[in-house]
């Protein structure tokens, strides 16, 4: 069981408490990324970092034709920095998240709106990179 501790308060993030809400810290930043509009200002932010750049380039990209799984895919803008032509799937807890990437994206990836510890969530295919 992993724990957490903010501003004095800590909670247990099992994957059922996380699914639930009930290990979930609802305050400061973390209340303000919960809406996809802010999530994706925040990603815009962070992207603009050459470093954040060259990370995916060199180490997340698996290249064309390559497979990617995103777990935690938020808004999909990982998308953006990715080579073309990378079999793009992507899954996330938010579905505010997944409606505003699969409206954002399209055709270009899969998203899902799943909890990582959904029985029911499964795939026909292995990837090349897990994120």
């Amino acid at each position: 069981m992993l724990r957490t501790c903010t501003k004095g308060r800590v909670a247990d993030l099992t994957p059922s408490n996380m699914a639930s809400g009930n290990g979930e810290i609802n305050s400061g930043v973390r209340r303000i990324l919960r809406t996809a509009p802010a999530f994706t200002l925040f990603t815009r932010v962070i992207a603009r970092r050459k470093v954040y750049r060259d990370f995916i380039a060199n180490h997340v990209d698996p290249g064309q034709g390559g497979t990617l799984l995103d777990c935690g895919c938020g808004t999909g803008r990982l998308l953006d920095f990715l080579s073309d032509g990378v079999d793009y799937t992507g899954f996330d807890l938010s579905s505010e998240y997944v409606k505003m990437a699969s409206r954002r994206y399209g055709n270009t990836g899969r998203f899902i709106q799943a909890s990582v510890d959904d029985p029911d969530l499964s795939f026909d295919h292995q990837f090349d990179t897990v994120l």
